[in-house]
C-alpha cells in the first residue's frame, strides 16, 4: 500500500488530482523500501520529463552482461522485450 500512494500521489497529484487508496487485506509481505523509492523515482522521472526510464535499464543489463561475459565489444548488446498494452 506504501508504493501506491507514492506512486498516486506523485502521477495523479501532478495532474491535480487526489485519490483515496481503499486497503484490502492480504497475506503478502511488506514492500521493501528499496521498491517504493524506485518506483517512486520513475514515477517522478515520468512526470517531470514523460519518459519511463527504460532505456536506462537496458543500457544497465547490456553493461552486465559485457561484464558476466568478459566482452568488450561495443557491438555487443543484450535485447529485452517488454509488451505495451
Amino acid at each position: 500500500m506504501p508504493r501506491v500512494k507514492v506512486i498516486g500521489t506523485i502521477v495523479l497529484g501532478h495532474s491535480g488530482m487526489t485519490f483515496t487508496p481503499v486497503v484490502v487485506s492480504s497475506n503478502r509481505p511488506a514492500e521493501s523500501w528499496l521498491r517504493i523509492a524506485r518506483d517512486g523515482g520513475r514515477s517522478l522521472l515520468w512526470t517531470v520529463t514523460g519518459q519511463t526510464g527504460e532505456h536506462i535499464g537496458r543500457k544497465l543489463e547490456a553493461k552486465l552482461s559485457q561484464t558476466r561475459t568478459g566482452r568488450s565489444d561495443k557491438n555487443y548488446l543484450t535485447l529485452s522485450i517488454h509488451a505495451h498494452p
